[in-house]
């Protein structure tokens, strides 16, 4: 018989984890909606990039500095 899965899989969330996240989620979401504005409203992405920067600069900012990862 074999062992249940929580002691196969053990799952630590470390800050360098969860800012790869938050990145990989930023990168997806910033091609979906520069994909809609460009395709529907005709505009460039550079408006669009600052204000998710801004917001995913003060997301990741709680995480630590670069130098602890």
């Amino acid at each position: 018989m074999s062992p249940p899965a929580s002691e196969i899989l053990e799952f630590k969330i470390s800050n360098f984890n969860r800012v790869a996240a938050i990145i990989g989620g930023f990168l997806s979401i910033f091609g979906l909606v520069s994909y809609l504005l460009k395709e529907k409203l005709y505009l460039g992405e550079a408006r669009e990039l600052l204000c998710q920067a801004v917001w995913v600069h003060g997301t990741l900012q709680s995480y630590g500095s670069p130098a602890q990862f």
